[in-house]
């Protein structure tokens, strides 16, 4: 949230900036910088998300199967995403502002290693909810029509839970003998760019496609791990990495233009 204020407040300063400049410069043409347009918008977003995980053990004695190598998850999900926005066009033609957005995902992806036997590894990755910051930097060929670029921090919710799963032979019921959990809030950065149509100078409809890469996040949990016939203890290292893109159509009302 801090961050998001920090960004914020800087556009808000150099919008200012930039309109001063304009006044001082410009007098003789009032066309060359407009108002500033402040927007409420609602997306409708496909978005894949996509998790690299990997698993290994500090102990050279312990020889793991491949129940431990790095492989993907993936999911694919419908959100929705309000939004708000804040800009202003330059010398008729550049447009620069300021995009926020937020969407509760509430996406989760499981995977069985190796598929369900008498003992087997069940993951799964949750993406809770994130936030993007994004600057928003368009080009108008006229005036209904902007190509425009995304740049900015993208701020996750995620958590990532591996068990170690054992089938009882006689009952069949799954009896969870290991957990290694980690919950994460991390800062990624996203890209992206679309094409906004502008409707009755309030009214503006927009396509785009937004990637979100983060760093990976590592922690070590000390497990008991099981390996027929015996129990043998290790300290493990768990990597995580998520990823996520989207395709939205937006809708955008500005109270100003």
């Amino acid at each position: 949230m801090k961050l998001l204020l920090k960004f914020l407040g800087s556009f808000l300063i150099f919008c200012g900036g930039v309109n001063v400049f304009a006044s001082t410069d410009n007098k003789s043409s009032p066309d060359t910088l407009s108002s500033v347009r402040v927007g409420l918008g609602i997306a409708g977003e496909y978005a894949s998300i996509d998790t690299s995980l990997k698993i290994k053990a500090l102990d050279d004695a312990l020889r793991l199967s491949t129940s431990f190598t790095t492989h993907q998850e993936s999911c694919k999900k419908f959100q929705v995403a309000p939004s708000l926005e804040i800009g202003k066009t330059i010398m008729e033609d550049y447009y620069l502002g300021f995009l926020v957005s937020w969407r509760r995902t509430n996406a989760s992806t499981t995977s069985l290693i190796p598929s369900k036997s008498p003992n087997y590894f069940s993951h799964q990755f949750k993406l809770k909810s994130y936030t993007d910051a994004f600057l928003k930097f368009g080009y108008k060929p006229i005036r209904q029509v902007m190509f425009y670029g995304l740049v900015g921090p993208s701020i996750a919710d995620w958590s990532h839970t591996t068990q170690q799963i054992s089938v009882n032979g006689t009952t069949g019921v799954d009896k969870p003998i290991n957990e290694f959990d980690m919950k994460e809030k991390t800062v990624g950065l996203g890209v992206g760019g679309g094409i906004e149509y502008l409707i009755k100078d309030k009214y503006a409809i927009s396509f785009e496609y937004a990637f979100h890469k983060h760093r990976s996040k590592s922690v070590n949990r000390t497990m008991t791990y099981y390996k027929y016939p015996n129990y043998l203890q290790s300290t493990f290292v768990k990597t995580v990495q998520p990823s996520y893109s989207t395709f939205a159509i937006r809708l955008s009302y500005f109270f100003s233009f």
